[in-house]
């Protein structure tokens, strides 16, 4: 049975069964985001029960924080996939907005309660915080959900740790921006992906006879500059390519912008608004500046002979949603 979606906050469809409920965010749905799901579905088993996830399609820094919010792992349709997947009866997807953000502690019990009566129990990480100003703990969630539900429980699942640091979404966003890829693949249990929507650029790889896809990516995390052997997945087919992610310095703009870029060698793709899912195999080389567009167009050639025993060597199937 195909995983239900509810996108508001308020009552939840009434499902013939009780509701176990996971709460979060689970940006990148790393190893102890999967703990928590793991918890949820066997509550959900024990008390015969719809095992839910209550998350917020924005991160609530978009609204609440003082700077940029952080970028994001992954898009949030990326997380409902990896919600289905996990085997989730229900996503409670609810934006983020200034009124969410002034919901009481108290306010937020109370309308878990009524919206998933009857409530059997939520899980969430023992950190967990929640309410205006971030006043509510699991305690307290756990003392106003039963006064008006006394059989809801409240399960809190510890810190996942890794090589001596808790595994968390800021860890995997920094090893990501540093070029930690191989741990942030270990810290989120698969493959990092890189997703993004295929726009219009300035058509200069097709003048040098390299065409490339540019990759929107705004609000989410990437990779930082350089060359990068790829493997992206495009519906349902997949295809090796070189990847560039810099603001082409050989260029010499006075404003440049900061771009991704990959040409698929020996293919004619009409890629325009489609979505693609990236793995960065490798990286090939920083990027740098050349004397001449002859200069960078060599440079694109033997990027291109690297890739090649990169890819072969990455055979194995990688986890593409």
């Amino acid at each position: 049975m195909a995983m239900q979606f509810h996108r508001t906050f308020d009552r939840l469809p009434s499902l013939g069964r009780p509701v176990v409920c996971a709460i979060g965010m689970f940006d990148g749905f790393h190893l102890g985001h999967q703990k928590v799901i793991e918890k949820t579905l066997k509550l959900a088993q024990d008390h015969g029960a719809m095992a839910t996830v209550l998350t917020f399609q924005n991160h609530p820094e978009s609204i609440v924080g003082k700077g940029s919010p952080p970028p994001l792992i992954h898009p949030s349709f990326i997380r409902e996939r990896l919600f289905e997947r996990a085997g989730l009866d229900l996503a409670w997807v609810v934006p983020f907005d200034a009124a969410m953000s002034q919901v009481s502690a108290l306010d937020f019990a109370n309308h878990m309660a009524t919206y998933a009566e009857p409530l059997k129990g939520v899980v969430a990480g023992a950190g967990f915080r929640y309410g205006r100003g971030r006043e509510g703990n699991l305690a307290l969630l756990e003392e106003h959900l039963r006064k008006m539900q006394p059989k809801a429980c409240v399960r809190a699942v510890p810190p996942c740790e890794h090589s001596g640091e808790i595994v968390s979404s800021t860890r995997i966003r920094r090893l990501i921006t540093e070029g930690k890829l191989e741990e942030a693949h270990q810290l989120l249990g698969r493959t990092y992906l890189m997703h993004g929507t295929v726009i219009r650029g300035d058509g200069l790889g097709r003048t040098l006879g390299f065409p490339t896809a540019n990759l929107d990516m705004q609000g989410l995390v990437a990779p930082p500059n350089g060359v990068y052997a790829v493997r992206a997945k495009i519906t349902s087919r997949v295809f090796n390519g070189v990847m560039n992610i810099g603001y082409r310095p050989t260029l010499k703009k006075t404003k440049p912008t900061r771009q991704i870029e990959i040409h698929f060698p020996g293919e004619t793709l009409d890629l325009y608004d489609q979505p693609l899912q990236v793995a960065v195999l490798k990286q090939i080389r920083q990027e740098k500046a050349f004397p001449s567009m002859e200069g960078l167009k060599h440079q694109i050639a033997n990027d291109l002979l690297a890739a090649s025993p990169i890819q072969i060597e990455h055979r194995t199937p990688l986890d593409f949603l």
